[in-house]
């Protein structure tokens, strides 16, 4: 995870090296050095964080030996509508067990689409995900329209479980701080620790591609626009 993590943030943090060849500035320039998740890297980064059961799949709740039972598994990521799409399937039955038996079950399978913005926790470098809508499908995409009991069942599990899925930036941050420093000049090094010391987090943004995160820099140099074709997306399909 780590060594995926480390490739997002090295050209642009390299294109750096460019800001150091000329006259200090009076006051310190803030750059932008952007981390681009495609949708293909960040449905796997969220399957590895909550979809590791067997099939890409997670069970939230397994009682009565099946009776009540909440699964969720196959989670598809993709923008729609200025949103994180985040679709998974759902696998619901709730019923009452009594004497190794299960007494009037109610069972559905289909779809959960939530639509979500990311947020970063500018201490931590925690990316989450906060959902503003959500719908329920059938296995033919048509609105669902299930029991209250099976409702109350995902509305209570399902919900608070994915908005907690976070990704945490820290550690390749901090590994590229390690990494990066001795590449720097010699006669440079103070600005250097001083810049790898000020970065921080940004905005964030979806596009139709990706999901970008701003890491801002305290420079102390002129920033010149043509550096900003050291901008590297890391796709998850490699």
């Amino acid at each position: 995870m780590t060594g995926k993590f480390k490739n997002l943030l090295v050209l642009p943090l390299l294109a750096l090296l460019a800001f150091f060849s000329g006259d200090l500035a009076a006051e310190a320039e803030i750059v932008q050095l952007p981390i681009t998740l495609d949708y293909p890297l960040l449905q796997k980064l969220i399957i590895s964080r909550a979809f590791h059961e067997k099939n890409e799949s997670v069970i939230l709740v397994n009682e009565g030996g099946g009776c009540i039972y909440l699964a969720l598994s196959h989670p598809k990521v993709m923008e729609e509508k200025g949103f994180i799409r985040l679709e998974t399937e759902v696998s619901v039955r709730a019923g009452t067990p009594l004497a190794g038996e299960c007494f009037a079950p109610l069972a559905w399978k289909g779809y959960l689409v939530l639509h979500q913005q990311p947020q970063i926790n500018n201490q931590t470098w925690q990316l989450s995900f906060k959902t503003y809508r959500s719908a329920l499908f059938e296995n033919n995409r048509q609105p669902a329209k299930i029991a209250g009991l099976l409702w109350q069942l995902i509305e209570s599990r399902v919900f608070d479980y994915l908005n907690t899925i976070t990704i945490d930036l820290a550690p390749p941050v901090n590994d590229l701080k390690e990494f990066l420093s001795p590449l720097f000049p010699p006669q440079v090094q103070q600005q250097t620790q001083t810049m790898l010391a000020s970065l921080r987090t940004g905005e964030t943004r979806i596009t139709a591609d990706a999901v970008t995160l701003q890491v801002l820099a305290d420079v102390h140099e002129v920033y010149k626009p043509e550096d900003s074709r050291f901008t590297e997306t890391l796709s998850g399909k490699e």
